[in-house]
């Protein structure tokens, strides 16, 4: 049997995305070798920062009507909300602008502060958009008995909405911080592979995602990932991207604890990784050096078998799905390179979108991670909307995904619905 593998078609590069052909399929997979963006500065950590930037200026303008404007008359209680406002916004757009280098980056309080709000502003909106939609049932219930009248004292209402929000707000990004800096949730799950060989039954992969060291969180975080691996007893550790938010220089020491799982009694089958989204942002190649300096084997666009007497099992991993902007592309042919006829394959992959192709080339199952499993409600929706998977275990066509919701947060430390987990799956049969 002959494994298919992608090639460009003959289409790519239009706007509107390139596909891959692979086995006659026509796959979306970003950018492709090569070939400029189709829509040159649309992707990367700068457009995102601005429109980002953008949302939470009109976010901080409704919040200054609703909780200002709307609950006070006085000069000095207009001047004083606007004022608060005004510095929490700059805090948080700073905050923003030094998480993954530079000297503000050693400045956690600033960070800390910055990042709360962030998941303040979220809920503080959530909560009075819905005090809006509650005043505008009242106004239909009341016209429509014939008052015409708004609601009897429309500022007691602001204000006691106001209110609500910031009990909401505050009561909800309090639980959220406490599940983000919650012990890690080790999942175990049990993953049936058509075609894996016998000497395969039990094979177990831990699979690390999003730790997202950097500003906040550092070597603590590192150690109990590790320590979780370490007493799992697993033949094989991978981490699958977005492990650092920050250049290996800062970041170092928050890293190093990974090295012990390479030394003596450490996995059989090594300590593998490949590139996230945030990789590139904070120079991917010099990170890929760092780790390979910490005994790690990089899997940038490559494979490697791993055998048990004759019986192989093929391990790939590819560059994230962002790689394209940075000139380094993912390409699963390079690591489907020297697979042999029935090796079932595992392969990483940061984000859960990149699984069409993997599907049409033949891939059995692929580990992910990015999405962390939304970190945030209500953005589980829109996670799930772009990717397609949010959480476990997942197929499409004959390729099964495993997504974690991986071991960090990325922004505010706040986790609402979506616990961190490392993964730990053992392989059998089908």
């Amino acid at each position: 049997m002959e494994y298919p593998l992608c090639t460009p078609s003959p289409t790519a590069g239009f706007v509107g995305g390139p596909p891959f052909v692979c086995a006659g399929r026509s796959v979306r997979v970003g950018r492709l070798p090569g070939l400029a963006p189709a829509v040159p500065g649309h992707d990367g950590p700068v457009g995102f920062v601005l429109g980002f930037g953008g949302l939470l200026l009109l976010a901080h303008l409704y919040l200054y009507w609703r909780l200002v404007l709307s609950t006070g008359t006085s000069r000095s209680w207009r001047i004083g909300g606007g004022v608060v406002l005004a510095l929490l916004f700059v805090v948080l757009l700073t905050a923003f602008a030094t998480q993954r280098s530079g000297p503000w980056q050693q400045v956690t309080a600033l960070h800390v502060v910055g990042n709360l709000w962030v998941a303040m502003v979220l809920y503080l909106t959530l909560t009075l958009l819905l005090a809006e939609l509650v005043r505008g049932v009242l106004l239909i219930v009341r016209r429509s008995r014939g008052r015409d009248a708004p609601p009897p004292r429309p500022r007691a209402y602001a204000r006691g909405a106001a209110a609500t929000a910031v009990v909401v707000a505050a009561g909800t990004v309090g639980y959220g911080v406490t599940q983000a800096f919650a012990p890690i949730t080790v999942v175990q799950a049990t993953v049936a592979l058509p075609g894996l060989p016998a000497e395969f039954d039990g094979y177990r992969i831990a699979l690390a995602t999003d730790l997202h060291l950097g500003a906040i969180s550092g070597a603590g975080r590192t150690r109990e990932v590790v320590d979780i691996i370490a007493a799992q007893d697993v033949d094989v550790a991978t981490f699958v991207g977005d492990l650092v938010d920050g250049v290996p220089e800062q970041l170092a020491t928050a890293v190093d604890p990974i090295g012990e799982l390479t030394g003596p009694g450490g996995p059989p089958d090594g300590v593998l990784f490949t590139t996230g989204n945030h990789e590139y942002y904070s120079d991917a190649p010099a990170w890929e050096a760092a780790l390979a300096d910490r005994g790690l084997t990089v899997l940038a666009n490559a494979g490697m078998p791993v055998t048990r007497g004759d019986a192989r099992l093929w391990i790939a991993g590819i560059n994230d799905w962002t790689g394209s902007d940075f000139g380094d592309p993912a390409d699963l042919t390079a690591a489907l390179q020297g697979r042999q006829d029935g090796d079932v394959t595992v392969l990483m992959a940061h984000q859960p979108r990149q699984v069409d192709m993997a599907a049409a080339a033949g891939v059995d199952l692929q580990l992910a991670g990015h999405t962390h499993g939304g970190q945030i409600w209500p953005f589980h929706y829109a996670v799930l909307a772009q990717q397609g998977s949010l959480a476990g275990l997942s197929r499409v066509g004959d390729t099964q995904l495993w997504t974690s919701r991986g071991a960090g947060f990325w922004g505010p430390p706040v986790r609402v619905g979506a616990p961190s987990d490392v993964s730990i799956l053992t392989l059998t049969p089908a």
